[in-house]
């Protein structure tokens, strides 16, 4: 009986203890996009927006030979899934602004 008690009473305080707040995806990526990942991660940190960044482990590689990438993701709160989406897609034309700048300047 006290066990039953017990399994209970540990459901009940992981239940109380949940994260309430829903966390949505807006990048998925891989190991090798690292770089891309890490950009958006410190863009929205600097907005102020509250996020997850997540690399789960690729249990492929406990058993067996080689190096199997793992995936990539940045969760941001549900409350503020529009204002980053709209944070990476102006910077994603800033960047592409960029580049357009500098081959232009190059074909000069």
């Amino acid at each position: 009986m006290f066990e039953f008690i017990a399994i209970v009473a540990a459901a009940l305080l992981l239940f109380m203890f949940r994260d309430d707040k829903k966390y949505r995806t807006v990048y998925s990526g891989s190991e090798s996009n690292l770089s891309e990942a890490n950009e958006y991660y410190w863009l929205l940190k600097h907005k102020k927006i509250p996020i997850k960044y997540q690399i789960p482990y690729n249990w492929k590689n406990f058993y067996q030979f080689g190096y199997k990438e793992s995936p990539v993701y940045i969760k941001v709160s549900e409350d503020y899934v529009e204002k980053a989406r709209k944070v990476m897609m102006y910077h994603r034309i800033e960047k592409m602004k960029m580049q357009r700048n500098i081959e232009l300047e190059r074909n000069k």
